[in-house]
């Protein structure tokens, strides 16, 4: 008798953390939640990916919320020498005033990348540009 073997359809899946805000005075305060996502060796554009979809609505009635704008995407993400350089199109800067509001942003996409021992140090841009940014 011949065995029949059927295809793995099982997915493999990692667990990774992403950032969300609570209510607190502290500008910077974020707290992780995790999420189950497929394995890839693009984890870092997937988790930040992930990020952008916000908080679930279980997540939200426990007080979570996000500072990222709608329409956000990951342009580029490269990580080199330990620094991820991560790059969105102008919707992060989109309407953001405040600079609670701005710091917040920043919190939650450089906690994220953080997360992987490859990346020590987080630089954030929009369209390239790094300076005139998520100003307050």
């Amino acid at each position: 008798k011949k065995e029949i073997v059927l295809p793995d359809t099982q997915t493999q899946t990692q667990t990774v953390v992403v950032y969300f805000g609570e209510e607190s005075q502290d500008c910077s305060a974020v707290v992780g939640v995790e999420r189950v996502i497929e394995v890839t060796p693009a984890i870092g554009y997937a988790t930040l990916t992930t990020l952008l979809q916000g908080p679930l609505a279980h997540e939200e009635a426990q007080g979570l919320f996000t500072s990222i704008p709608e329409g956000v995407v990951v342009q580029r993400l490269a990580i080199e020498d330990g620094i991820a350089s991560v790059d969105f199109n102008d919707a992060l800067d989109d309407g953001v005033a405040g600079s609670c509001r701005v710091i917040h942003i920043r919190s939650q996409i450089t906690k994220t990348l953080l997360q992987f021992p490859t990346v020590s140090d987080v630089v954030i841009s929009i369209n390239g540009e790094t300076e005139t940014i998520l100003q307050p």
